[in-house]
């Protein structure tokens, strides 16, 4: 082996200025490119490794902004909208009942009318009561088929 390096020296030394010149750089650049080979692939590894890590923190960081979404939506409470809904609706029918209620003042109901036709009667002194019929009731609202919400009005026919 050392002969044959020596070989190459004396070689070397025979060459001129400018071809030692060349083959020196021509040798630095092969060297380098051998060198630079291993270093090349660790450096795509390392760029790769580096934008996976940049997308994990970018999931990470949707990650915890959904979290957070999620404890924000778990504090609200999911009855509100209803319990709103049913205030409101309980409001109405109070306002309803109210208006009912206002209107049914002058208004007597059918099963306490004989009561009341009585005690009108035995009050006033010189009346007798000869007939006593019922005129077929009329329906007050018109609210189509649905009579059984409606109010009526049961008409009577006296002879006194």
């Amino acid at each position: 082996m050392k002969q044959q390096w020596a070989t190459w020296c004396e070689k070397f030394n025979q060459l001129s200025q400018r071809e030692r010149i060349l083959i020196a750089l021509a040798s630095v650049v092969v060297v380098g490119m051998l060198l630079f080979l291993p270093l090349e692939s660790l450096w795509k590894q390392h760029q790769t490794t580096q934008k996976q890590l940049t997308a994990l923190h970018q999931e990470n960081d949707i990650s915890r902004q959904q979290i957070a979404l999620y404890e924000a939506r778990l504090q609200l409470d999911p009855n509100k909208d209803y319990q709103q809904r049913l205030q409101l609706v309980n409001e109405k029918m109070q306002a309803v009942d109210a208006e009912l209620d206002a209107q049914m003042v002058d208004m007597v109901p059918a099963d306490y009318m004989p009561r009341v036709l009585a005690n009108l009667l035995g009050n006033v002194k010189g009346v007798t009561l000869k007939s006593f019929a019922s005129i077929a009731p009329t329906p007050l609202l018109d609210m189509g088929d649905n009579s059984s919400v409606n109010l009526f009005s049961h008409g009577i026919k006296l002879s006194l």
